[in-house]
């Protein structure tokens, strides 16, 4: 897939913004390098020729001359190379490391600090759909308005305390006293099962977030998993180590098994190979220039205030330039703002649409492999059954594939491409829900579990059974066809966990992209 032409999308031009001055010596010293065996040997030839002209009684060389000059001329390139490539590259690693050093890999905490936002997003587009299929809306409300009712209740008995215990926990505002709420609220998990409310779900995922559990233990006290997010959290903004998501895909192994129930094999993988060069191209060159940039920047500012107290935060975390540390430093917020924006408009572009095309190069492969897996995998993705308007906030939640292709810019031959395979799988799906209607399945079309659960196994043609389906007068076929709707019926959860898993990966892959635009506009298009 691949976006609409942007007139501002000039690869060239940014490659030569985000390579430096080292890179171009780095190169030359590697070709010095790289010609220095063939330097050494011409010159052997050249000279031991002269050496062999002198028994002639012509000009030549003399014997030391001829055994020490291929030494000097092919040495010389080796070593003046050497120090042209690896000089420029360890100044330039060193800068990234003071940048490492001073806490630019606990840009992690930046995306943290996100928590609410993120989990409100991962309810909507993923969770939502595992509480609808389950319980009724009025089970949904109760929920609610016993959570906002204890709530309630807590922060009336936690006001009556006495107020220098107040004062000791710091509680000198209501919102304050809304943190105590929801710390004590988040102690333990609402319940071990998948939470009927928003409000619900959060308390139990905060409780998962700040206690420290095994992966599966966590998931079993709280009911669903938040492994994937968790993992996506360790990767920090503009830093090598926000790999997680690539990392995911390549080999956890939920996505691994819907990768082998869809087919997904040697070609699919030889068909991504250009997209993850691309990826790790843009990747490396973006997050190296930050990287140098805020190490350089870092250094300066700590030499020229005679301090340690400025690392790579200050530059990249928006707001941090109005701390109070900040005030014994005079001048040293104008400095820090104007730094920032130097170092971000260096590796990003000078306007913010330029900035979002170089954040596509570096992100979107992700988000296009998890969106051909959950196209192939995940019915309800295609048909726009995802589609709904929130019950406790009243907003219109799209989730289906044209939309999400849309609203990233695709280019339209590709988006037809895709329609014309969600309305070939709308009429599988169609003729599915047929057959089990006239065949007897009562009890799977009243059991929505078990329903999503046969849709998503003819869907990813498991044990090819949409090939068997239109050759389903034969008796074999028929009998094949139950087997694997009955079989898919009972292993209901484990499809259920597969598809809440895929929906999580991939709406990580569109929360990293709008992570990244919004931070870039802040730390400097924004004003």
């Amino acid at each position: 897939m691949k976006k609409q032409k942007n007139p501002d999308d000039k690869p060239f031009r940014d490659f030569w913004r985000l390579i430096s001055p080292q890179d171009l010596l780095s190169r030359a010293g590697t070709v010095m390098m790289r010609k220095s065996p063939k330097a050494t040997i011409w010159t052997a030839g050249i000279t031991s020729s002269g050496y062999l002209s002198s028994y002639l009684g012509l000009p030549g060389f003399t014997g030391l001359q001829a055994i020490a000059a291929p030494f000097v001329v092919g040495g010389g390139m080796l070593g003046i190379g050497a120090g042209i490539k690896y000089v420029p590259r360890t100044i330039s690693r060193k800068l990234a490391t003071i940048a490492e050093a001073n806490d630019l890999n606990l840009m992690e905490d930046y995306r943290k600090s996100q928590v609410i936002e993120h989990l409100n997003a991962l309810w909507d587009r993923a969770f939502w759909y595992e509480s609808d299929i389950r319980y009724a809306r009025d089970q949904r409300l109760a929920e609610r308005d016993r959570i906002i009712a204890d709530k309630k209740y807590l922060r009336k008995e936690i006001s009556g305390w006495d107020k220098g215990v107040l004062q000791r926990l710091g509680a000198g505002s209501e919102e304050d006293i809304d943190d105590i709420v929801m710390a004590i609220m988040t102690e333990k998990p609402l319940t071990d099962k998948i939470e009927m409310s928003r409000e619900g779900y959060i308390i139990s995922s905060i409780y998962a977030l700040k206690h420290a559990l095994p992966q599966s233990s966590q998931a079993k006290q709280i009911g669903f998993c938040l492994n994937l997010y968790e993992d996506a959290c360790d990767g920090a903004y503009f830093d090598e180590s926000d790999v997680k998501l690539f990392e995911q895909y390549a080999g956890n192994t939920t996505l691994t098994h819907i990768k082998n129930e869809v087919g997904f094999g040697r070609i699919d993988a030889a068909g991504q190979i250009a997209r993850k060069a691309s990826w790790r191209f843009w990747f490396y060159l973006i997050t190296r220039k930050i990287a140098t940039g805020v190490g350089k920047a870092v250094r300066d500012l700590n030499e020229n205030y005679g301090t340690n107290m400025f690392n790579s935060q200050v530059l990249l975390w928006p707001g941090e330039e109005e701390g109070e540390w900040m005030d014994g430093f005079p001048g040293a917020k104008e400095k820090v703002l104007e730094l920032r924006k130097s170092i971000v408009r260096g590796a990003l572009g000078d306007n913010y649409e330029n900035a979002a095309i170089m954040l596509d190069r570096m992100l979107l492969p992700c988000f296009e492999f998890a969106t051909d897996l959950r196209l192939r995998y995940d019915p309800e993705y295609c048909d726009g059954s995802l589609d709904y308007v929130s019950e406790d906030q009243g907003t219109t939640i799209k989730n289906n594939i044209i939309g999400d292709l849309q609203s990233f810019g695709y280019r339209r031959s590709d988006i037809d491409r895709v329609r014309k395979y969600v309305t070939n799988a709308e009429k599988d799906i169609s003729l599915l829900i047929d057959y089990l209607d006239t065949k007897g399945y009562k009890w799977i079309l009243d059991d929505r579990l078990a329903l999503r659960a046969v849709k998503t196994m003819f869907h990813t043609n498991k044990n090819r059974t949409r090939k068997m389906f239109q050759n389903s007068n034969t008796a074999v076929h028929q009998a094949n066809i139950d087997r694997d709707i009955e079989s898919a019926a009972a292993q209901k959860e484990i499809y259920s966990a597969r598809l809440t898993g895929l929906r999580l990966h991939h709406e990580l892959t569109i929360l990293q992209i709008a992570g990244y635009r919004n931070l870039a506009k802040q730390l400097a298009y924004s004003g």
